[in-house]
């Protein structure tokens, strides 16, 4: 639940090229990267960032005060709120600071920056593949991990124990909302970023992306009929498939008999969809909206 900035990065082991003008793009592999390499990427991530900061220092948005402070306790792992501000938060065990620790050759530490290269697929490993980028794309926070404790604080499990036995963090409700803040991005931030061959505009992006295998199940693509009266896939998943992959829900399978949903209409007028329900028996109006139940005061809030 700290504030860790990281970045994943998937690339090629290797680089395209054009031996003649016009000709396919081919792949050329290269060595693995040494502890050398890795060293010096480390190296000049921490100087450039050094530098970013230091022309950066002082340059605090006035307008948003209380994130800042919010931002600091996150990064040294404090709380921001109540009357333990600045304390470090609760664990399950005796809290102690947590060292690099190497993973393989392909890892190095620079000054507090981190890099870890080990990781690698084969070209023929799509699940692989897959389940690496599921990894890289994970939100910060699980919910499975996230409960309740009789005394209304809230205990977050740890994927892995600590070295001095600790499982859990606990936080205040209020302390947990202020570290939830400090994980939203900002506003018009792509969180996802392609370059190179794979960026959308480029070149040769359509001679490198493998298409789709032509004995591909049609419930797993959006399909469309060409000139010919064949049936190709589209550039998207559809709705439904993205449902099925990422929270493994068939939302087109009727509750009732097993059978499968077919989509006749989509109707947006909110006058026609009211008709349409009230006719049919069910609710036309949403719920109305209650006030969040919450213990803490008015008092709190003007302090925080």
């Amino acid at each position: 639940m700290n504030l860790t900035p990281h970045f994943h990065l998937v690339s090629f082991d290797g680089v395209f090229a054009c031996a003649e003008e016009g000709e396919q793009p081919r792949f050329y592999p290269l060595r693995p990267p040494d502890p050398r390499d890795v060293a010096a990427v480390a190296s000049r991530v921490a100087e450039r960032v050094a530098a970013l900061l230091e022309k950066r220092d002082g340059a605090e948005d006035p307008e948003e005060p209380a994130m800042a402070v919010l931002y600091g306790a996150s990064i040294t792992g404090r709380l921001a709120t109540g009357t333990n501000a600045g304390q470090r938060v609760t664990t399950s065990g005796e809290f102690q600071e947590e060292t690099f620790e190497r993973h393989g050759s392909r890892c190095a530490m620079v000054t507090g920056f981190s890099v870890h290269a080990g990781v690698s697929i084969r070209a023929e490993d799509r699940k692989g593949l897959e389940r690496l980028l599921r990894y890289a794309a994970r939100p910060p926070v699980a919910e499975d991990r996230l409960a309740q404790l009789p005394d209304g604080r809230l205990s977050y499990r740890l994927k892995t124990p600590w070295r001095n036995g600790t499982t859990h963090v606990i936080f205040d409700p209020l302390e947990f909302v202020a570290r939830l803040a400090v994980l939203v991005p900002a506003p018009r931030v792509n969180l996802i970023r392609f370059h190179g061959l794979l960026g959308p505009a480029a070149k040769w992006r359509a001679a490198i992306v493998p298409a789709s295998p032509e004995n591909e199940p049609a419930s797993e693509a959006c399909e469309c009929e060409d000139g010919g009266g064949k049936k190709k896939r589209g550039r998207n998943y559809s709705w439904a498939s993205l449902m099925a992959r990422v929270f493994e829900v068939d939302v087109l399978k009727c509750p009732g008999c097993n059978g499968r949903l077919k989509i006749l209409a989509a109707i947006h007028p909110p006058v026609n969809t009211r008709k349409i329900l009230e006719c049919m028996g069910l609710p036309s109006r949403s719920p109305p909206v209650a006030r969040a139940a919450s213990a803490v005061s008015e008092s709190t809030f003007e302090e925080f």
